[in-house]
């Protein structure tokens, strides 16, 4: 086991990664397939984490849609007057056409907090995985797309 410290962004990436090489059908030997499943578990746990963190930031930043009552965080809201009322957009013969929109100010204070969560570093204990075993169990290397190799890296030793 080996202690990496990897900011908690990075561990998004490589839970994507791992998650996108299963849905894949990537296949390695049986030796690496327990040890990638066993680093996948800790960074999993880790990554629920981060979620639970990012729904509650939704929620202080949020509101709820119209229709299906779920909370996000528009990234552009409605312009209103000073008494509170939607302003229009006009066409060119003044007729009102949409309302106007602007850059929702929340959005900012979200990506604020949501960045300095994902800047922490993690120190994660985690087995590290030979390069030369990303085989099949025949020991045919198995290919692997370079953003995903990219991905798990911070796991991977010559």
């Amino acid at each position: 086991m080996t202690k990496v410290k990897i900011t908690a962004d990075d561990l998004r990436i490589a839970e994507g990664a791992l998650s996108e090489m299963d849905r894949a059908g990537i296949k390695f030997n049986s030796k690496t397939s327990y040890w990638l499943a066993r680093n996948t578990d800790k960074i999993e746990r880790e990554v629920k984490v981060l979620s639970k963190i990012r729904n509650e930031l939704i929620t202080k930043y949020g509101t709820p849609d119209d229709i299906s009552g779920q909370v996000t965080v528009q990234q552009f809201i409605d312009k209103t007057d000073a008494e509170g009322n939607v302003v229009m957009a006009h066409d060119v013969e003044g007729n009102p056409t949409h309302p106007e929109k602007i850059i929702n100010p929340a959005i900012a204070e979200f990506s604020k907090e949501w960045d300095d969560v994902v800047a922490q570093e993690i120190e994660i204990e985690i087995t590290m995985i030979k390069v030369d075993d990303l085989v099949d169990s025949k020991r045919v290397a198995v290919d692997i797309k370079p953003n995903l190799l990219k991905g798990i890296a911070f796991m991977l030793e010559e």
